[in-house]
């Protein structure tokens, strides 16, 4: 019997793209009850401020909100939020969404901004004195209080997308800042009118296509954070390993003193993991394995020579290779994320031959157990298979005979004198007039 009822949830339809919850709920597609969260947000505090990447159901999120303050009860029958709500009263929304427009000029951006205003002036009227779209804001919050008796609801989605879409252009950013701090300021003054603000699509498609993946990555392609990245020379393996902020970080938008943390944290890349009291420092990391395994995919044809289409293919093949113990051909498959590297080897671009072998390892890690160092005192990457533990150690200027002395000399096998796997020894020189790895060698 309860296989019957798990089978028939399953063939129900998988609401894929759909950001309409009245869409959801009339069409009968599945519905994950989140509705005693929104409860609690309502009924314990303003504003609210949601930070994460796209595709992980923001817009939804802000559906389901509207059409609760709307009071649309019939949509949240059986719900749990039904039996927490009793009043269900109508509260006047107004919902801006900025996703849709590309914002190339400061015309743009007035004219989507606009749009919004002019709708919301057809519904709670207009007064020809108010100029400025900061003014007309205010005013449409003002006279919808006064019709209704009851305080308004403002709900904002892709508040930022006007700012990401220029953010190397930094005469543009900054008339857009100006416009959109002018006009987010109204919900600070008219904050007495107010009500409530408020500032995943990757289990469907697992549903849907029986197997996990990084899907919203693929439909939300954040190209941005590569050119930040690549533009401010940030060290990206202190990125993926997670990275300490101070607090004052948080309110810079702008791409300064070779730090593009902020930025990435608040487009939602990034999620607060840890707090230091004592030094008011935060810990920022990716939010889970999904969002740092898909960036990782994403950005390694950008810092290697192989095609977005063979990087998993690669990837795939490191591991079998070093399960089935054939370490010459996968330091040969390597070279192929070297050939043809646009870059002279200097103090400069040294990082970003170490990023490529970095992002190797990690992404191995998603099929085995691949660590790659972090710190001084241990092995440049470590891989571990059923059968054998593999200790690598890469010299960029020196020998691969130099190489395995320092594993030696160093003791970087210790930590796995007790496993009983094969304990395997990979010395390997990078040639800096190659460009590409050159000799290595392997002892058991």
């Amino acid at each position: 019997m309860r296989k019957n009822k798990v089978m028939n949830a399953a063939v129900r339809k998988l609401p894929i793209g759909i950001q309409s919850f009245e869409d959801i709920r009339n069409q009968g597609f599945l519905y994950v009850d989140k509705t005693a969260l929104i409860y609690k947000m309502a009924t314990m505090g303003k504003p609210y401020f949601l930070s994460r990447p796209r595709r992980f159901g923001k817009s939804l999120l802000l559906s389901t909100i509207e059409a609760y303050f709307q009071g649309k009860r019939e949509l949240f029958k059986g719900l749990a939020i039904e039996k927490l709500e009793t009043d269900w009263l109508e509260y006047p929304v107004l919902h801006l969404d900025l996703n849709a427009e590309k914002y190339t000029s400061i015309e743009a951006l007035t004219y989507i901004l606009e749009r919004h205003i002019n709708g919301w002036e057809d519904t709670w009227g207009k007064d020809t004195r108010e100029n400025s779209l900061s003014d007309r804001f205010i005013g449409v919050i003002t006279r919808a209080y006064e019709k209704t008796g009851r305080q308004v609801v403002v709900l904002i989605d892709e508040y930022d997308k006007p700012l990401l879409q220029v953010f190397n252009d930094e005469k543009l950013q900054t008339e857009y800042l100006k416009t959109l701090k002018a006009f987010y300021g109204v919900l600070k003054s008219a904050d007495r009118y107010l009500r409530f603000v408020f500032n995943p699509f990757s289990l469907l498609n697992t549903l849907s296509f029986s197997r996990f993946g990084s899907y919203w990555f693929q439909t939300g392609t954040p190209t941005f954070l590569v050119e930040l990245l690549k533009q401010s020379e940030y060290d990206l393996r202190t990125l993926i390993d997670g990275v300490e902020m101070k607090e004052s970080a948080f309110s810079e938008y702008r791409v300064a003193e070779n730090n593009p943390i902020p930025l990435i944290y608040q487009s939602g890349y990034l999620t607060i993991k840890d707090y230091d009291e004592r030094f008011h420092l935060y810990t920022l990391r990716f939010p889970n394995d999904e969002v740092k395994y898909g960036f990782l995919d994403f950005i390694t044809p950008f810092y290697t020579s192989v095609g977005d289409e063979d990087n998993g293919f690669y990837i795939g093949k490191f591991v079998r290779e070093l399960e089935s113990g054939d370490v010459d051909s996968f330091l040969t498959r390597l070279k192929a994320f070297f050939a043809d590297f646009p870059y002279e080897l200097n103090d400069k671009t040294e990082r970003h031959y170490q990023v490529v072998f970095y992002l190797v390892f990690k992404q191995m890690g998603q099929f085995c157990d691949a660590e790659v160092r972090s710190a001084r005192g241990c092995a440049d990457a470590v891989v571990k298979t059923q059968d054998s533990i593999y200790i690598f150690e890469f010299k960029l200027n020196g020998s691969a005979e130099a190489a395995l002395k320092q594993i030696n000399d160093k003791g970087y096998l210790i930590p796995y004198m007790a496993d009983n796997r094969k304990q395997i020894k990979v010395g390997v020189m990078f040639d800096a007039s190659e460009r590409n790895i050159g000799q290595w060698l392997i002892e058991e």
